[in-house]
């Protein structure tokens, strides 16, 4: 009658061939809740500017209603791209040959981090998402994983890190 599986299913996919980890975080199976969630905010957004900009039309104190209205278009603008990130955002991390890549992807926009395999300083699972440090720099890799997901990848991360790339091997 009802079928749960799909919300169960896995999203990261560990592998590793002859001294390379490839680590791929898929998008999330609920994706067309996230793509309501950034037409929901769009459509709210635009009611709340026509509300602001409406009395000041014409006037010649046009420009404060728009200042009023800025504070509003940054944060719908930034949920609407979070949701389009969780409804379609991909990564895959790669240490390979003494590098550390990244790539996070979400329709046409792709992103791509590089660092030494030296310069990673730290990696943990910091509740639903992995950290890593790379010269006093935080970055934040995965949305929403199940705990024991973003163990496994700071698990796998830090033993590829530490080791020569011949020695790497999978944590399950």
């Amino acid at each position: 009658m009802f079928d749960f599986s799909k919300h169960f299913a896995r999203r990261v996919f560990i592998t590793r061939t002859q001294g390379e980890l490839a680590i791929a975080i898929r998008r999330r199976n609920d994706h067309l809740s996230q793509v309501l969630g950034a037409v929901w905010s769009t459509a709210i957004f635009t009611i709340v500017l026509l509300v602001f900009l409406s009395p000041g039309v014409g006037s010649r104190h046009e420009f404060r209603f728009l200042l009023l209205a800025a504070p509003f278009a940054l944060v719908s603008g930034f949920i609407t791209c979070i949701d389009l990130w969780r409804a379609f955002g991909t990564e895959e991390i790669i240490v390979k040959d003494g590098r550390f890549h990244w790539t996070r992807k979400a329709l046409c926009w792709r992103r791509h981090f590089q660092a030494g395999q030296a310069d990673v300083t730290d990696v943990a699972a910091k509740g639903n998402h992995v950290k890593f440090t790379v010269k006093w720099w935080t970055y934040s890799i995965g949305d929403g994983l199940l705990e024991d997901e973003a163990i496994k990848i700071a698990l796998n991360l830090q033993y590829a890190l530490k080791q020569p790339a011949t020695e790497q091997r999978v944590i399950r």
